[in-house]
């Protein structure tokens, strides 16, 4: 028996363009489900993973230049708040405190100087998060580094900051 016979039939049974076009339409709906299923049943088996294997990470966020009524805003809220991501919130991560420094800059002389503008402040928030183990901290999709961009966001608020300081179980983290 000829894999292709002399009707251009595979195995003398489809015809190869029918067969193509019956593996691309199988792609695209597997592809479909993966995207409407797929994403939750991973999140889901990451979340089980990381309540049980995970470790626990604080670390501060600093935004700087928040204007006063802002700042006022901010501290009547309450906390802890739930982080969230453009996909919704994040398990076992949450913003914890805030606290409020006059905002700083840099001088002509190289030290730090109140700003000249006295309407504005720095946020420092601290966030509280359980993470997988692994090479990296990541909370949510956002690795958490010391002085790498931060964005602090939940379901009522969203700065962007810079990650001040971590803190967190050395041992759980592989050394590259």
């Amino acid at each position: 028996m000829k894999i292709v016979n002399e009707k251009g039939k595979l195995f003398g049974i489809i015809n190869i363009v029918d067969l193509l076009v019956v593996l691309f339409i199988l792609a695209v709906v597997g592809g479909v489900v993966w995207k409407i299923f797929g994403a939750g049943i991973s999140n889901a088996a990451l979340e089980a993973s990381t309540a049980k294997n995970g470790t626990d990470v604080t670390y501060t966020v600093r935004v700087s230049g928040v204007r006063d009524n802002v700042r006022d805003d901010i501290l009547a809220m309450e906390f802890p708040q739930q982080l969230g991501i453009n996909e919704g919130l994040v398990d076992a991560s949450y913003i914890v405190s805030v606290d409020v420094e006059p905002s700083t800059a840099l001088s002509t002389d190289g030290e730090f100087a109140q700003m000249v503008e006295y309407d504005r402040n720095d946020l420092i928030f601290t966030i509280e998060a359980r993470v997988p183990k692994g090479d990296f901290i990541t909370v949510g999709s956002q690795e958490v580094r010391v002085g790498k961009a931060h964005t602090v966001k939940s379901q009522f608020i969203e700065f962007n900051g810079t990650i001040e300081s971590v803190e967190f179980d050395r041992s759980a983290f592989t050394q590259g």
